[in-house]
């Protein structure tokens, strides 16, 4: 992934910030947690760092709006939460959540950066859900 090797490069404090790749039992649980088949794109990022150590705020990868990527274990618990908590269940807020949208990257303050993995164009769109959503609905990949 380009945007590796150019903080390896160019600022090793940030590229020290990655985890390192998912292996392929991390991506067959996610997998599993989720109940579907990850998407290439997906599996390809998790390959080249598995989510960004937020212990240093101030050197950590994010992308724009202060997000921070998302490892398997971190998406597997937000979408469990965000299931929960807004999804179809007894205890849930209504359908809020999909089952097709994988969270994968978070603000730490409500706001997650998600990707829709529905079978509908345009596929693979990126949004914003949480508090942010409510003023700007999308931070969309698409033009």
């Amino acid at each position: 992934m380009r945007i590796v090797d150019w903080l390896h490069r160019n600022a090793p404090e940030t590229y020290s910030s990655l985890h390192p790749p998912a292996d392929n039992a991390a991506l067959d649980q996610l997998a599993v947690e989720l109940g579907m088949d990850l998407p290439g794109a997906l599996v390809e990022s998790l390959r080249c760092f598995n989510g960004t150590n937020t212990r240093r705020l101030d050197v950590a990868f994010a992308f724009p709006g202060t997000f921070y990527a998302l490892g398997t274990a971190d998406i597997a618990d937000e979408a469990r939460v965000e299931k929960d908590v807004l999804g179809d269940g007894a205890e849930g807020l209504g359908r809020l959540w999909h089952p097709a949208w994988i969270p994968i990257a978070a603000d730490y303050g409500g706001d997650l950066l998600v990707l829709d993995t529905r079978d509908r164009r345009p596929f693979g769109d990126v949004f914003c859900s949480g508090m942010r959503s409510r003023v700007d609905r999308s931070v969309s990949t698409r033009p």
